[in-house]
């Protein structure tokens, strides 16, 4: 529901509503009398007083007059205060009665501006269609000529306009709605018309951040912020500050913007129809941000403000034939009947909340129980997976391992009896070497047992160990104290471990002394690797690129620097 504050915050606003109602008491000319209480309406439209604006709006039956302006006036404004009102389909009988006037009397302006409202009620109805269907008629039927001063200012062509474009967009047609918004943006600035031209400014935001373009849109709701708060236009600024929220990148920015904003809702500064707006737009950010708590606190504060307009509307609907308005008190006193009903009201809204509340606290448990069994099947699925898991490891060490133990016997017995194939049989024994090696890593990698920090350590400082001993090493592995409750997730296991493997090949390739260690500080892993060989010659290796692949796949990376010794390898995972 967007329609401008009240359509009235464009008219001539009471300074001193006190001397205009002494000039109702004194003025018996029909027409002029008229004009005042439209003024007064204006007033407390503007101070969000439905009730209070209802009651004049009741002291207009009692001016009888054939002014045809007048006539349709009567129903216009009756038709605005019920929209604003929330009594949408009440407003809707009102401005369809003044319609058929209008077409009576062929009052092109006077249609159009019957046509405005209607969209403007099918809107909040949410029959977006039909809004852009009365819109369109509404512009069809505006007059290209200036007519003669109305009593009380009727919807101008860019207000029209404007509304039009809002609800392309509201239907997704961007293009429609961007040459719909550019007229209003024009006729706004003929029309000198500031209020206008800020809703044009808003209305582009919200067609940028429809086709998802939400840069763009900040920029234009930031204008339109800016130029309201320079006209004290505190509505719009409000609600463009919800829009800022939704479209911005800044947090910092957001947090004050939502402040200010909650600020100026507490403190009632503004119509109800625009905190709504922010408040909404609010919620929306913080439900993308999965903020339940902060959406909750919204979603209350949202109720808190319907439930008002709601008794305010059940007033203004007692109100409609109302007795004529005594002066001295503009808002009379509820009788002991009203207070019956407001207590009927009160109850019929406290077994709203408490539906509210337990449809919530049903939800809520409905929630946690699909995910209690969610998180059940997830664990039963593991541990499903972590069974095959063994039961393959299981498998390669006893078929596989026992395939390869014959074949190592095979090829002992092979090089005694020919020692003329020595060299084939050394290669042989190399290859069933690290067959064994690989399969080992491979079913240490598969259990999920050695899932911790310490079993890493350990598995570690056997490969250097092994090492030393068939390759004449010099590799010291300085072995601390780690936490064996530390979890490491097993593709994290197996990565960090064969980059070790790797890096040992490479920069061992001259059998050059090597420092390792392999400790855990500020929640990362932290393998490092100082060595006297040449950074040069070891980043050059075939072997680095295998390494640079398992930290790649642990979305970390492999840093290389200078030392004291030589070089110096450093790698950090989570």
């Amino acid at each position: 529901m967007i329609l401008y504050t009240c359509i009235a915050s464009n008219r001539v606003v009471a300074k001193n509503v006190d001397s205009l109602i002494a000039q109702v008491k004194t003025n018996e000319e029909p027409v002029k009398k008229a004009k005042i209480v439209f003024e007064i309406i204006n007033h407390y439209l503007l101070q969000d007083d439905m009730v209070t604006c209802q009651e004049w709006v009741n002291h207009l039956k009692y001016i009888q007059s054939d002014d045809q302006d007048l006539i349709y006036q009567k129903e216009s404004v009756q038709c605005e205060v019920l929209y604003f009102g929330s009594l949408q389909n009440l407003a809707l009988t009102h401005i369809n009665n003044g319609l058929q006037f209008a077409l009576n009397n062929k009052d092109s302006l006077a249609i159009a501006d019957a046509f405005g409202y209607k969209s403007y009620i099918y809107e909040d109805l949410d029959s977006i269609v039909e809004a852009k269907k009365y819109a369109e008629l509404a512009l069809q039927f505006f007059p290209t000529q200036k007519g003669s001063p109305r009593l009380r200012e009727l919807l101008d062509k860019g207000q029209i306009v404007n509304q039009l474009a809002q609800m392309c967009v509201k239907l997704k047609l961007f293009s429609e709605a961007k040459t719909y918004n550019q007229q209003s943006r024009v006729l706004s600035q003929q029309e000198d018309n500031i209020r206008s031209y800020i809703m044009s400014l808003a209305t582009e935001g919200n067609i940028y951040f429809g086709i998802g373009k939400k840069d763009s849109a900040y920029t234009y709701f930031e204008k339109a912020y800016i130029l309201a708060k320079e006209k004290d236009r505190r509505d719009i600024s409000l609600w463009m500050m919800g829009r800022m929220i939704e479209s911005g990148n800044n947090k910092n920015q957001k947090t004050a913007f939502f402040e200010e904003g909650m600020k100026l809702i507490e403190e009632n500064k503004v119509a109800s129809l625009y905190s709504l707006l922010f408040l909404k737009d609010v919620q929306s950010y913080f439900q993308k941000l999965n903020n339940l708590p902060k959406s909750l606190q919204l979603q209350n504060k949202i109720i808190e403000l319907e439930r008002s307009n709601h008794k305010h509307g059940v007033k203004m609907a007692q109100n409609l034939s109302g007795k004529y308005i005594n002066y001295e008190q503009q808002i009379t006193k509820l009788t002991k009947d009203q207070n019956q009903k407001d207590k009927v009201i009160n109850r019929y809204q406290l077994l709203i909340v408490i539906g509210v509340l337990g449809s919530i606290i049903g939800f809520l448990y409905w929630y946690n129980k699909n995910k209690k069994a969610q998180l059940r099947k997830d664990l039963y699925k593991q541990k499903e997976i972590q069974k095959e898991r063994s039961s393959i490891a299981r498998e390669m060490h006893d078929e596989l391992g026992g395939n390869l133990s014959r074949m190592q016997f095979v090829l002992h017995e092979l090089k005694e009896k020919a020692p003329e194939e020595k060299r084939l049989l050394n290669n042989m024994m190399g290859l069933y070497d690290a067959s064994v090696e690989n399969m080992n890593d491979i079913i240490w990698s598969l259990q999920q047992e050695f899932n911790s920090l310490e079993e890493l350590q350990v598995y570690c400082k056997q490969f250097i160990n092994n090492w030393n001993e068939k390759h004449n090493g010099h590799i010291q592995f300085e072995t601390k104290f780690l936490d064996q409750t530390i979890f490491v997730p097993t593709l994290i296991r197996r990565n960090i471990y064969l980059i070790l493997k790797e890096l040992i090949v490479s920069v061992l390739s001259n059998k050059t002394p090597m420092q390792v260690q392999l400790n855990y500080k500020d929640q990362r892993i932290h393998l490092l690797i100082n060595s006297e060989n040449s950074l040069k010659d070891v980043i050059a290796s075939s072997s680095i690129q295998k390494a640079n692949k398992y930290a790649s796949e642990m979305h970390t990376e492999i840093q290389w620097a200078k030392h004291k010794m030589g070089m110096e390898v450093l790698v950090k995972t989570d």
